[in-house]
């Protein structure tokens, strides 16, 4: 069995104004420690490990960028005598500014094949009304240092349905990003989380969001340009050429097993799921003591597994197997979904190619109110019993 391994670095330069993620700044004193723990961490799940073959790793944040190039080469050494056979991929997030030619070159030499850098956005106004610590000039430098160096793949996060931001400007943004060569765009709807700098801005009127119909014109402007470079969408928010699609990522949305390492890392393995402490110091004297840094853990039922199966999968372009849900399940997808499946296939919203459900063009525009309805009645019909 193969697993994903995501590996979570929580430091950064500046807390963005929209950001919730779990990071720190300031914490730069705790790094070496830190990735101590990392790996004290990981010997705590050679059961695991030792039952499965680690297919992708993942180093997110935060920003894993900042450590230095010494503490990369030890946060990717951690899992090298696990990896599968051939070239694995792994991915390092980083934000323009904080790579230099040393750490680029420390992540090649340890495998590295992806770089996702944090974009956001072509105008430095924007950049600063969002609070990164970056410039457009900066973006540009970082995609072409790491092309230089010799990293395979290379994705670039934006942000649209920003205060203030127009189609146009919108527009500029996606020429910007082409303009970069990358491989892979991660394309992001502003999601206002309470308490952060920026939703309280919104909340006191000092920013208007663009309204639904100018989101959805962000939507289908960067499905035209994207898709007229050759870009294939195969998931609600992410593009990529042929053959360069995010493995890491499609082996969440598959439902598949995964481990995660570090300070809120979340994990899924035979039927459970379980998260760490958030807190650096917790998680640090867990570890040190030779005990799993587990904040919280559940077990999955049917109806759970059913649930994430549904609302993972139908975020792909493949979309889901309908095979699959009677032997899973031992029910129809029809069976399941109480006529939802019939009806939104009227709809246009839903249709079927070969054993594959999956979203219509418009469907994809209505996500959420399609998957609202296609799971509709699931928690009533599905009995809560462990996940097969």
């Amino acid at each position: 069995m193969q697993i994903g391994l995501y590996i979570h670095l929580p430091f950064c330069l500046s807390k963005c104004d929209y950001c919730d993620f779990v990071s720190y700044t300031g914490r730069e004193s705790l790094m070496a420690d830190y990735v101590k723990g990392l790996a004290e961490e990981y010997h705590l799940y050679r059961d695991i490990v030792s039952q499965a073959t680690i297919g992708t790793v993942y180093l997110g944040g935060g920003t894993p960028s900042l450590l230095s190039s010494d503490l990369i080469a030890a946060v990717l050494a951690i899992p090298m005598s696990d990896l599968g056979r051939g070239q694995v991929e792994i991915t390092m997030e980083a934000n323009p500014g904080t790579l230099d030619e040393d750490k680029l070159a420390v992540f090649l030499a340890h495998g590295g094949t992806r770089l996702s850098l944090g974009v956001q956005s072509h105008d430095d106004a924007v950049l600063r009304e969002l609070g990164r610590a970056h410039t457009a000039e900066e973006a540009r430098s970082a995609a072409v240092q790491a092309r230089k160096s010799g990293v395979s793949r290379i994705n670039l996060d934006l942000i649209y349905g920003l205060p203030g931001q127009t189609l146009q400007g919108w527009r500029r943004t996606l020429e910007f990003a082409l303009s970069l060569a990358p491989d892979h765009l991660s394309l992001y709807s502003l999601e206002l989380h309470p308490g952060t700098p920026m939703a309280q801005r919104v909340s006191a009127g000092l920013l208007t969001l663009p309204d639904e119909d100018l989101g959805r014109g962000m939507m289908e402007s960067a499905s035209e340009i994207l898709t007229a470079d050759g870009f294939l969408r195969y998931e609600l928010a992410s593009y990529a050429r042929p053959g360069a699609e995010c493995l890491h990522n499609l082996n969440y949305w598959r439902n598949g097993s995964y481990l995660g390492l570090g300070v809120a890392a979340h994990s899924r393995w035979q039927g459970k799921r379980w998260f760490n402490h958030a807190d650096p110091e917790s998680y640090l004297a867990a570890v040190h003591q030779g005990v799993r840094p587990v904040h919280g853990t559940e077990t999955l039922g049917a109806r759970e597994d059913l649930l994430e199966t549904v609302m993972l999968g139908i975020r792909l372009r493949e979309g889901l197997d309908l095979e699959v849900f009677p032997r899973r399940f031992g029910q129809t997808a029809s069976e399941l979904f109480l006529g939802g499946l019939e009806a939104l296939s009227a709809d246009g919203l839903l249709e079927t190619a070969g054993t594959r459900l999956r979203l219509t063009e418009e469907g994809v525009y209505l996500a959420d109110y399609t998957l609202r309805k296609l799971v509709r009645g699931i928690l009533e019909r599905v009995p809560d019993r462990q996940a097969t």
